[in-house]
């Protein structure tokens, strides 16, 4: 069996992540972490299965976060699984596509922080 990648949250996703989940918990105590378990189960099975889902744009890709009316845009590169954007479905898909990088070697000069996905760090204070 192939050993699954786990995706990488660059900053601009990981604070769509953050923002979503304070707007969650704000109209439901809970809902906020129950936003995030969904997400992370989004994100494993995009790590285990990176090309069953569908091709939007480029070489990007979309898989549907279970629940809730969010989306996870990412691409496979060479080197990770890179997720551009976690987006309500009502936001203008513009906004996700500029995010994409021009090519790969601009992205890891420009964009990469951090690692796999970390929800502690995601939502402590500090940035990365």
């Amino acid at each position: 069996m192939a050993k699954s990648k786990p995706p990488v949250l660059l900053p601009a996703a990981k604070r769509d992540v953050k923002k979503a989940y304070q707007w969650y918990e704000e109209q439901k105590s809970g809902l906020g972490n129950v936003f995030l378990e969904r997400v992370e189960e989004c994100l494993r099975t995009i790590g285990r299965s990176p090309k069953a889902f569908q091709l939007v744009a480029e070489d990007a890709r979309r898989a549907i976060v279970k629940q809730f009316p969010y989306v996870v845009f990412y691409r496979i590169e060479a080197k990770a699984i890179y997720v551009y954007a976690v987006f309500h479905t009502s936001q203008n898909p513009q906004r996700w596509m500029d995010r994409l990088p021009i090519d790969q070697e601009s992205y890891e000069s420009r964009w990469l922080c951090g690692g796999p996905a970390d929800f502690g760090r995601l939502l402590s204070r500090r940035s990365c």
